[in-house]
C-alpha cells in the first residue's frame, strides 16, 4: 500500500485551512452588512462597507460599482479612476456568460471582469473590477459569487430604502392634502344668499383631494353683496394658503367699504407681495345691489361668465390682467351692467371647460353658451347639478384633469 508522502498531506491541510479562514472572511462580511442593515446605516455606509470588503478581504485594486436610478446608470462606489466607456452596453448585459462576452466592448480594457446582479428580473447594478488576481479558476468563480452575493443583499437594502422614502414622502404629501382640504374648506362660506331677490348657488369638485379653485360671498348690507371666483396656479397646500391670505385680504378691504377697483388694485399688490410674482390668481370679483339691480364687476384673467337674459348670452369680460404678475396692473376697466328679473350668470373655472389627455375640446365655451339656452327656466342648483353631470357624461368617466368650480347666480 502506498503512503501520502507528509508534504502532500500537509499541503491539504494547508488548503483546509486557507478555505476554511475564506469563509469565515466571508461569512463575517455577510453579518456586517446584515447588521449594518438592521442599524439602518445609511446606504453611503453600506457602499462604504462594500469598499472594505473587496479592497481589504478580496485584495481587489481597482474597482467601479454602477447602480441603475431612474434609468439611469450612476457610479455609486468606485476605487481608482472611473472609467471611461458607454454605459449602454449595460442595458444589454443580464447574466454573467453575457457579462463575459460583453467585456471585450469597453474601450477601457482594465477592467476585464463585469458582474451584472439582478433585483426582480432586471439588472439594476454593475460591477466593474481589475487588478484582481485570483490562485486559480476555481477562487475567481468563488469570489465572483460572493462579490454577487454582497452586492444583491446591498442593492435590495438599497431598494427598500428609497421604498421606504418613498412611502414616507407619499405620507407626508397625504398629510399636506388632508391640511389643504381643511385650510379650503374653511375658505368656502357656510352659507350663500337665498333671498327674495337673489340666489347664489355653487357646486365644487377638487382634482386630487385639494386644488386652486375658490370662490366667496360677503354680505355688505341689507342690500349689497361682494362675491367672487378665482384660481390659484398651482395645487396642494401652497395653492390653500394662497388662497387663505387671499380670503383674509378680501375680507378686510370688503368691510371698509372701499370701490371695487380699489380692492382688485390691493389684491393684486398682495398676492405679488406674498409669492414674489412666481404665481398668480385669475379672479371674477362682483358687486351687486339687490335694490337697483345693478352689477358692478372686474374680470381680471378669469373665463369670462356667461350672461344670461332674453334668450340672448353674454360674455362679462371687461377688467384687467392676472393678478399677482407685477405689483402694479397697468390697466383696470369696471363692467358695470343691469340684471333685470330672472337674470342668470353662470360663473366657472377653467377646469370645466379643458381639453381632455388628447388635447381634444369636448365642451367649449360655445358648448357653454347652447347649453345655458336650452336650459333657461331651471334654478341656479338645477343648472349646476345637470351641467356637472352632462359634462361627466360626456368624458365618459369621473375623471378630469382641474378643479372645476360652477356658481350660478339668479335674480328674482
Amino acid at each position: 500500500m502506498k503512503q501520502e508522502t507528509p508534504h502532500i498531506h500537509q499541503s491539504l491541510s494547508d488548503d483546509i485551512v486557507k478555505l476554511l479562514l475564506r469563509r469565515q472572511v466571508e461569512l463575517n462580511s455577510l453579518l456586517e452588512i446584515a447588521q449594518g442593515i438592521n442599524n439602518n446605516l445609511s446606504i453611503q455606509s453600506l457602499y462604504e462597507m462594500l469598499e472594505f470588503i473587496l479592497t481589504i478581504h478580496l485584495k481587489i485594486g481597482k474597482f467601479s460599482v454602477f447602480y441603475l436610478d431612474k434609468n439611469n446608470w450612476i457610479c455609486v462606489s468606485k476605487l481608482g479612476v472611473l472609467p471611461q466607456i458607454d454605459l449602454t452596453v449595460f442595458n444589454s448585459i443580464t447574466t454573467y456568460k453575457e457579462a463575459a462576452i460583453k467585456a471585450h466592448q469597453l474601450e477601457d480594457s482594465e477592467y476585464p471582469l463585469i458582474l451584472p446582479v439582478n433585483y426582480k428580473d432586471k439588472i439594476v447594478s454593475v460591477v466593474l473590477i481589475g487588478e484582481y488576481y485570483p490562485e486559480n479558476i476555481e477562487s475567481r468563480e468563488t469570489d465572483v459569487k460572493f462579490i454577487e452575493s454582497i452586492i444583491n443583499i446591498i442593492i435590495v437594502a438599497v431598494e427598500n430604502k428609497k421604498l421606504q422614502e418613498e412611502n414616507i414622502e407619499n405620507e407626508r404629501i397625504k398629510k399636506d392634502l388632508e391640511m389643504a382640504v381643511q385650510v379650503q374648506n374653511m375658505l368656502f362660506p357656510d352659507k350663500l344668499p337665498q333671498t327674495e331677490q337673489l340666489v347664489i348657488a355653487t357646486s365644487y369638485l377638487p382634482h386630487h383631494s385639494i386644488g386652486g379653485d375658490f370662490y366667496d360671498c360677503i354680505q355688505l348690507n341689507s342690500q349689497e353683496y361682494i362675491y367672487c371666483v378665482a384660481d390659484v396656479s398651482g395645487k396642494g397646500i401652497g395653492a390653500a394658503l394662497i388662497m387663505a391670505n387671499f380670503q383674509a385680504n378680501l375680507r378686510l378691504l370688503a368691510e371698509m367699504d372701499i370701490s371695487i377697483d380699489n380692492i382688485v388694485r390691493s389684491l393684486n399688490r398682495s398676492i405679488f407681495t406674498n409669492t414674489k410674482g412666481d404665481k398668480f390668481i385669475t379672479l371674477f370679483i362682483g358687486k351687486y345691489n339687490t335694490q337697483t339691480r345693478k352689477l358692478q364687476y372686474v374680470n381680471a384673467g378669469h373665463n369670462p361668465p356667461l350672461f344670461l337674459f332674453d334668450d340672448k348670452v353674454e360674455e362679462l369680460k371687461e377688467g384687467t390682467m392676472l393678478l399677482g404678475i407685477q405689483d402694479e396692473l397697468p390697466f383696470l376697466l369696471i363692467g358695470d351692467i343691469f340684471l333685470p328679473p330672472k337674470s342668470t350668470i353662470l360663473h366657472y373655472t377653467d377646469g370645466l371647460i379643458e381639453l381632455d389627455e388628447n388635447d381634444i375640446s369636448i365642451f367649449d365655451e360655445k358648448d357653454l353658451k347652447t347649453f345655458l339656452l336650452n336650459n333657461k327656466p331651471l334654478t341656479a342648483p338645477e343648472i349646476n347639478a345637470l351641467l356637472l353631470t352632462t359634462i361627466l357624461d360626456i368624458r365618459k368617466k369621473n375623471y378630469y384633469d382641474d378643479d372645476i368650480t360652477i356658481l350660478t347666480l339668479q335674480t328674482k
